[in-house]
């Protein structure tokens, strides 16, 4: 995993998330990956997925601010509740890439959409109407 171009973690993951905890608020970071393994004629490494960068703004935990998740995991829709005052929740896989987008205002109740996702691995990330950001994981099984 290289987060600006300089390798964070030489440690082989079996799971397809990581957290990096030497960060900044404010700051913009760029990730990308490559798999080392093994073959018959010695290690080999993969070329570089596409690069993600994003701006942390102290996101934090959704459930530590009042916002609650269910079901997870989800099949059909994910529906969020929020006791805090947010402007936007985005859906975004394992690449970075955003795939559900929906503009809110203040606090709620509030569906997503999930039937035609493939199954894995998301995040749900929330946007405050005071600019900061918390991020939840969900899982979408079929």
């Amino acid at each position: 995993l290289y987060r600006d171009g300089v390798l964070v973690n030489d440690v082989p993951l079996t799971d397809t998330t990581y957290q990096d905890t030497d960060l900044e608020a404010g700051a913009i970071y760029c990730y990308e990956v490559k798999a080392v393994y093994e073959s018959y004629t010695g290690t080999m490494e993969s070329a570089a997925s596409n690069e993600w960068c994003s701006d942390f703004v102290g996101i934090t935990n959704a459930n530590s601010i009042g916002i609650t998740i269910y079901p997870n995991p989800a099949t059909d829709q994910l529906t969020v509740k929020s006791g805090i005052d947010i402007r936007r929740i985005e859906l975004v896989n394992y690449l970075g890439q955003v795939v559900r987008k929906q503009d809110v205002a203040g606090q709620g109740t509030y569906t997503l959409n999930v039937s035609d996702l493939e199954s894995g691995v998301y995040f749900v990330k929330f946007y405050a109407q005071d600019g900061s950001a918390s991020l939840e994981r969900v899982t979408i099984t079929r």
